[in-house]
């Protein structure tokens, strides 16, 4: 009987806990279309924590905070990362989110972005998919300096990259582009280079299982390694 009364116990918090979550989710719905977007976020977070399997509410955070990171992302903490983090956690509690979220606007500053272009069904495993995610993706690479700019690298369609280097000079930011060739085998990257003087050199890299590019010794110092995250607030 103990038993039994404790099951009925445990039923009871649990649909009291969903019920308090559904109804945070529905207030915080209310503020997001009145474009109260602070308050909606609070609540849609509450909501998370009420029931930490709602995946709508999970959803409505991520959404809401794609929202905020186009208004200011340092003000509102909007980073890609966090973002990422609740649509997959969505994604994952309700796979029927996937087909959502490609329709939502409110997520367009993670789709370049390694987890939303994973969350997409892209694998690493698949060579043709790896091109996709390398030419998708917007790649940050280790700026010139502590706070200096950062240099950035774009595959395009066909075998061709550039490689953009990116400096604060007495004139101002000074950005160098080179143009060379790429090829892909699975995650590994061969770059082919060639300087103005003519002389050639082949660079290996790969995209690693957490969303990098990494390069040898071949590609200057602050071109090393990119990621999908720039370093200004994530902005």
């Amino acid at each position: 009987m103990k038993i039994l009364l404790g099951i009925l116990f445990l039923l009871f918090c649990n649909t009291l806990y969903a019920d308090s979550a559904r109804e945070l989710n529905t207030q915080g719905y209310r503020l997001y279309k009145q474009h109260q977007y602070e308050q909606a976020l609070t609540l849609f977070k509450r909501a998370t924590v009420a029931d930490p399997r709602y995946a709508l509410a999970f959803y409505n955070v991520a959404s809401t905070l794609g929202v905020l990171h186009k208004k200011s992302v340092c003000k509102y903490d909007a980073y890609l990362s966090l973002i990422n983090k609740y649509l997959k956690k969505s994604v994952q509690l309700d796979p029927s989110r996937r087909s959502r979220m490609k329709r939502d606007h409110d997520l367009d500053p993670v789709h370049p972005t390694f987890i939303y272009q994973r969350l997409l069904g892209l694998k690493l495993n698949r060579t043709s998919h790896v091109k996709k995610m390398l030419r998708r993706i917007h790649w940050y690479g280790n700026p010139n300096g502590v706070i200096g700019p950062e240099s950035r690298i774009y595959f395009k369609q066909r075998g061709q990259v550039i490689l953009q280097s990116r400096s604060l000079g007495a004139n101002g930011l000074h950005t160098e582009n080179e143009t060379a060739r790429y090829r892909v085998n699975g995650r590994r990257i061969t770059i082919y280079r060639r300087s103005a003087s003519g002389v050639r050199s082949t660079v290996h890299g790969r995209l690693t299982h957490h969303g990098q590019l990494r390069f040898n010794h071949r590609m200057p110092s602050n071109m090393r390694q990119f990621s999908d995250n720039p370093s200004n607030c994530s902005a």
